[in-house]
């Protein structure tokens, strides 16, 4: 049997910028970088960023003119998006406009006004005050760059129709702002990328459509994170889809599946395997974001229906229509079920479903029920697999998803568990793809800290940074104790909530784990 190529559609990026941000440009060229290896290879898109620095070569012309020739109008016809950042200069006259920057500008806005594309986005670094060069005889030049990016902004604003711009506080905040915006918008279902995907043959619409309570529930019951340890004496609700900060994964080295071709590739993130293995098991240690994940899942999928919108879940979890029904199951709740019945078995575990279902507002035959999962379109998510009390009865709850597996083969289904307990015949066989969770780099936890300072304060993300708030002064605080202190470093935050014991009290598991 011959091999075939994979057929990729490239798109192109255009950077734009003087030469004072350098630092928010190679964090352009990682995003896309990331973006390329997690999100649009999967829709067989790839995007690649187009920079004077690197596509663009010497000759005899005017300098603007030959970089525009190789780049914007080299690239016209699959040319996405034009990417400009300013910070205090400006540039230098190229002849045709005050810089090369403002040239590619008009460029790209008499290319949008005549095509619809390319989409322009611009960035400003927030400048309160004029930072003026050490050498004296460069401040009058210097004041006059910043003079000049003054009046371009002004000038977005003038345009008919204006040009919308986003500012961010610095380097760091920067990359908060632009992926925000970048991921929403690439994500959006009218993007030319996305309307061209092929269609679905893998996933039949269900028989039968839970009602709008169903997911109302859901949505009710996933969208607050109830979590402690960091702010015991400033409770306040937090937003599950505000906080959460996306894991990474890597692959079980021993597996014997297709993750083998990506295991030198390094961590991926959790979504990714999500879409690519229909058929997960996340393992992690206590605390790690594993149930979080179930829940993210959940509510990604109930607000995109309740909204309309499926583009919730397309950027949140790069699920496309048609979406899965959301099934959450704990295993704890699942195993106190099967020891008040005399066997384990599929009937029962379908009973079980059912109940389930029900006190979610979805009320359904165990017979309906079957043929919804024989359709294939439920996402099928079980929680917790170590809270399962004893070794056997781990075991016996393993061989039951296994056997759900096998008559139910076209959902997806997604098993958590902790390291410690997943092991010997515990470990699920089959279908399943096992991944661990990595642990929270530095840069994770800056995401977590700044999502936090900005529902502590109220705040939108991208303001948290700004020098001189007592928002930067709390994020600035909190980012020096866990960043000097390693043993912080392997902690996440976590709530579990009360569990009924067997003598019929409350417990409640320790809110930091590492």
């Amino acid at each position: 049997m011959a091999i075939a190529p994979m057929s990729i559609r490239q798109y192109h990026v255009f950077l734009a910028s003087p030469g004072d941000v350098n630092d928010e440009r190679h964090m352009v060229r990682q995003f896309f970088e990331h973006y390329n290896r997690h999100t649009a290879q999967l829709w067989g898109v790839r995007f690649e960023v187009v920079d004077w620095e690197n596509f663009a070569t010497i000759g005899v012309g005017r300098p603007q003119e030959l970089i525009t020739a190789q780049t914007l109008e080299r690239f016209r016809d699959s040319l996405a998006l034009v990417v400009g950042i300013m910070g205090q200069r400006f540039g230098s006259p190229t002849g045709k406009a005050e810089s090369g920057t403002e040239e590619e500008f008009n460029w790209a806005l008499e290319s949008h006004q005549q095509s619809g594309f390319p989409e322009i986005k611009w960035f400003f670094r927030r400048i309160d005050r004029f930072v003026a060069p050490p050498d004296p005889d460069e401040i009058e030049h210097a004041l006059g760059q910043w003079k000049k990016v003054r009046a371009f902004r002004e000038r977005l604003q003038t345009l008919d129709p204006p040009v919308f711009y986003a500012e961010y506080p610095d380097v760091t905040g920067f990359r908060d702002v632009f992926e925000s915006d970048l991921s929403r918008w690439l994500a959006d279902p009218v993007r030319p990328w996305l309307g061209n995907l092929p269609p679905r043959h893998d996933v039949v619409l269900p028989p039968f459509t839970p009602p709008t309570e169903y997911f109302r529930r859901v949505e009710g019951d996933f969208h607050r994170l109830d979590i402690a340890g960091i702010d015991n004496d400033r409770a306040f609700e937090i937003p599950l889809s505000e906080i959460y900060v996306r894991l990474r994964v890597m692959f079980d080295e021993d597996a014997q599946t297709d993750a083998e071709a990506i295991q030198d590739s390094g961590p991926l993130n959790v979504q990714t395997a999500l879409l690519r293995y229909p058929k997960l098991v996340i393992v992690g240690d206590p605390g790690s974001g594993k149930s979080t994940f179930l829940k993210y899942i959940a509510l990604m999928i109930a607000r995109s229906v309740l909204q309309a919108n499926p583009g919730i879940a397309l950027e949140a979890l790069c699920l496309q229509e048609p979406l899965p029904i959301p099934l959450f199951v704990s295993c704890w709740d699942l195993s106190d079920f099967l020891s008040k019945r005399d066997r384990v078995d599929l009937p029962v575990l379908l009973e079980f479903l059912t109940q389930r279902l029900e006190a979610y507002g979805f009320r359904i035959q165990v017979s309906d029920l079957e043929k919804l999962l024989e359709s294939g379109g439920c996402c099928v998510l079980f929680d917790g697999l170590d809270e399962v009390p004893t070794e056997h009865g781990r075991a016996a709850v393993s061989r039951l998803l296994e056997d759900c597996v096998r008559h139910f083969s076209q959902n997806r289904f997604v098993v958590t568990s902790r390291v410690r307990a997943y092991t010997g015949d515990t470990i699920l066989q089959g279908e399943f793809t096992r991944c661990d969770i990595q642990p929270f780099d530095e840069n994770d936890r800056r995401q977590f800290l700044r999502n936090w300072v900005a529902l502590l304060f109220k705040i939108p993300r991208e303001q948290v940074l700004m020098e001189g708030t007592e928002a930067r002064r709390e994020f600035d605080s909190l980012s020096r104790g866990i960043e000097s202190n390693r043993h912080y470093q392997g902690l996440f935050i976590v709530y579990h909530p009360p569990r009924t014991t067997q003598r019929g009290g409350r417990c409640r598991c320790p809110v930091m784990k590492r």
